[in-house]
């Protein structure tokens, strides 16, 4: 009994530990967002803080219109891409099933290795769409996975791209 309570709270102090790292990183992603000068480099500085940062393995951003142009974006066309960006743009999920052609569309050679898929939706006034994120590990994106997070990341990055394409003030 006394054994099966220290594992408890050893679990416990691991998940608190886990959360206490994600809220460093997303604390460190809204500082770099709001020091970014324009939506070019708030597109790049957001990709490398998944990659390096969230540890990221592969991501494909999709826009279905854009005010600025995306570098190596996949433009979610109307007809073929209308279930990807429903699923975006109803808010961040986990455990998404990518049939294996839109999975080869999205991450080319590396898609066919990726086991499990979460969108982040983008859903500001000058970007609509997303970034899918794949990882080799089944269980990573799973369908319990939590997706407050994936949510968090998407109000920060469409925020920032929002102030980046507003006008600027007389005199400012």
């Amino acid at each position: 009994e006394n054994l099966l309570l220290q594992q408890r709270i050893a679990a416990l102090l691991g998940a608190a530990q886990q959360n206490a790292v994600l809220a460093r990183h997303l604390s460190d992603l809204a500082m770099a967002l709001l020091r970014a000068q324009d939506c070019i480099a708030v597109v790049e500085l957001t990709r490398r803080h998944l990659s390096e940062v969230f540890q990221v393995e592969q991501q494909a951003w999709l826009v279905a219109h854009s005010d600025f142009p995306v570098t190596g974006a996949v433009a979610l066309e109307a007809e073929r891409s209308r279930p990807l960006l429903a699923m975006a743009i109803a808010g961040a999920r986990t455990g998404l099933e990518l049939h294996p052609d839109l999975r080869r569309r999205l991450f080319e050679a590396p898609g066919a290795g990726l086991r499990s898929f979460a969108i982040i939706p983008l859903d500001g006034s000058c970007l609509s769409g997303g970034i899918v994120l794949g990882s080799q590990h089944p269980d990573r994106y799973g369908a319990d996975a939590g997706s407050d997070l994936l949510e968090q990341i998407g109000r920060l990055v469409s925020a920032a791209l929002d102030r980046c394409t507003l006008p600027k003030a007389e005199g400012g």
